[in-house]
């Protein structure tokens, strides 16, 4: 009834005193925060090292797809990602290493040799996740190290259209919801992206990609987002 007190010139009813043994509340946001929403997620992305597992669902074509990835990322172009699954018929058993300075392929189905790791590859790959989600820029990482062909990561995605929708629940969190337009350079096909993050942590919780055009669909949930200290020596790479 607010709208009612405004028209009377009354101050609307206070709520209800909350229970101190409830969550902290979240604060409500307003359809002008979509683009501040977003850069904080960037920002969570950003953490000096973070992990993160996804699971993803892909339909295409009538042919269903199951992926599962893990990531691991630290400060200084150090960067531990593996993808395992089927993906268009192609089986994926995949490992890329970065140290930071020097990185390598592992499983790939011919032999890569170690080499100079690109000064922003964990970063590139990092700012196109709430983009392009993690499996497909991480597969394009490992398509870059492979060199067939090169892969310019950071101007791979673009997106248009960002609005803001109602919170939702993603187990017991609390969601943000983004919507927006997601482009992938040489692709006509510009499809529909739902994008769930925590609201309290901005860690992505969810995202579903619709394409209209193609038939496409694929759900990638985020799991076990952490952002504590990573020992260096798990992103070594193997002797030689």
């Amino acid at each position: 009834l607010a709208w009612l007190a405004a028209t009377q010139d009354l101050p609307p009813p206070s709520p209800p005193p909350r229970d101190p043994k409830d969550p902290k509340p979240v604060q409500p946001v307003k359809a002008s925060d979509a683009e501040t929403i977003w850069k904080k997620t960037d920002e969570a992305m950003k953490a000096k090292s973070l992990h993160f597992k996804t699971s993803i669902k892909v339909t295409i074509k009538g042919e269903d797809s199951e992926i599962e990835t893990e990531a691991w990322f630290k400060e200084g172009n150090r960067l531990k990602a593996t993808i395992n699954g089927t993906f268009a018929g192609t089986e994926l058993n995949l490992t890329l290493l970065s140290d930071g300075a020097r990185w390598t392929l592992l499983g790939a189905p011919k032999a890569i040799e170690t080499g100079a790791a690109p000064k922003s590859a964990a970063d590139d790959l990092r700012t196109a996740v709430p983009k392009g989600g993690f499996f497909l820029p991480g597969l394009f990482t490992c398509i870059q190290r492979s060199n067939t062909p090169d892969v310019d990561l950071a101007g791979l995605f673009t997106i248009s259209d960002l609005k803001l929708g109602k919170d939702a629940k993603i187990g017991t969190r609390t969601a943000r919801v983004l919507t927006f337009k997601l482009s992938m350079k040489n692709e006509q096909d510009v499809p529909d992206v739902t994008l769930w993050i925590d609201a309290e942590t901005y860690a992505i919780l969810k995202r579903e990609v619709i394409s209209t055009a193609t038939g496409e669909h694929m759900v990638e949930t985020f799991t076990d987002w952490k952002t504590g200290d990573l020992k260096n020596d798990m992103f070594e790479l193997p002797k030689e």
